[in-house]
């Protein structure tokens, strides 16, 4: 597991209202609404852990001045659980996700949008990812 030791000063762990409540909803978010996945990056697969899904819809300005609006598979992901080697790391465009839907293996690669990182904190203690992903369809990324 990933903890970061400090940050501007503070030591993590020592949770205060705000963040017990968070991780409170976020425990009973993962056991009412999470699915397993694993995590992919280049020939690393991660053990099996639970996330959540979200999407984030974005829009793209295209060069003609057309804008495309477009949406994302978004994963919560605990920043404890984004791990590679057994090494906490952040999102990289390229890491794939793996769910199993509808008894079906998905893929879904992360990118960034439009720009920005492939990956937000959910939370002002950084202890959870939103990640943006696409589904890839036989080594294609789908919308794009």
């Amino acid at each position: 597991r990933c903890y970061h030791q400090r940050r501007n000063g503070y030591l993590l762990g020592m949770a205060n209202p705000i963040e017990k409540a968070f991780k409170a909803a976020r425990t009973s978010e993962k056991k009412l609404a999470g699915v397993s996945v694993t995590l992919r990056r280049d020939a690393y697969v991660s053990d099996m852990f639970v996330a959540t899904v979200a999407d984030t819809q974005f829009e793209e300005y295209q060069a003609d001045n057309t804008v495309i609006s477009n949406r994302s598979r978004d994963y919560i992901i605990d920043v404890e659980d984004y791990l590679v080697n057994g090494v906490c790391v952040t999102p990289v465009p390229g890491d794939v996700i793996n769910e199993m839907i509808n008894g079906k293996s998905c893929r879904f690669e992360v990118l960034a949008l439009a720009g920005e990182q492939p990956y937000s904190f959910m939370d002002r203690s950084r202890m959870v990812f939103r990640v943006h992903t696409k589904e890839v369809i036989n080594d294609y990324v789908a919308g794009s």
